[in-house]
């Protein structure tokens, strides 16, 4: 039979798993109707955003009170640990879906196609590593797999090129068109926040890392704790 610990450690890790999964659906509508210029889609990405926001809540709140109530010890309390920063880094993921989604009004106004420039900004690859980015961070958590959060934190310095390139891109087309500035701007700053999406999901990968094996890993760090 498990411990009231045990279950409330199930009872979370289930919570926080549909958590995950509605930041990574959200985040996945959000690109797909920049892509498309699909404004209908808005909407749907800023209520879900709300329902997320509430989600985050209630998993800090759970969090603080297994900590109260049981005073878990050692990978119990790397794992509540984790939970709580990876529940903060997940709800900024959010935001940043909603910032990338209000870019399509740019794109709706003038009614021109996001596929007239992204291909020439590198926007599609960027948008695919930094998806695939979240996605192996997330599966890492659900399959307590450090090896596969390790291959996230690899991934990013390869968006963090990209996004290097398409800023210089972009500002010389700027340059060449400032007609079109703001429907640049727009591509730039979605980039920027493409970008971001990559970093917190490095983030979430080396707290797997910590959880699982007790290795600190940011900042160059290789600190290992005991189970």
């Amino acid at each position: 039979m498990s411990s009231p610990l045990e279950k409330a450690i199930k009872d979370l890790n289930v919570m926080f798993l549909n958590y995950c999964a509605e930041v990574e659906q959200n985040v996945h509508l959000a690109v797909q109707s920049f892509m498309k210029t699909e404004p209908k889609n808005i909407q749907i990405v800023m209520d879900k955003d709300r329902q997320i926001d509430q989600l985050e809540i209630a998993i800090e709140e759970e969090c603080l009170r297994i900590m109260a109530v049981y005073q878990p010890l050692a990978k119990d309390l790397r794992f509540i640990v984790g939970i709580l920063k990876m529940n903060n880094d997940l709800e900024r993921i959010g935001d940043l879906a909603v910032n990338i989604v209000k870019k399509v009004t740019v794109f709706s106004d003038r009614d021109i196609r996001l596929s007239e420039y992204g291909g020439a900004f590198f926007l599609p690859e960027m948008i695919q590593k930094s998806l695939n980015m979240l996605k192996k961070s997330l599966d890492s958590f659900t399959q307590q797999d450090p090896e596969l959060a390790r291959e996230v934190c690899l991934i990013d310095d390869e968006v963090d090129a990209l996004k290097q390139e398409m800023k210089v891109l972009v500002l010389n087309k700027m340059k060449e068109s400032p007609e079109q500035i703001s429907t640049l701007s727009s591509i730039l700053r979605n980039s920027y926040h493409l970008e971001r999406i990559s970093d917190l999901s490095t983030n979430i990968a080396e707290d797997v890392i910590y959880w699982v094996d007790g290795d600190i890993i940011r900042h160059g760090g290789f600190a290992h704790s005991s189970s």
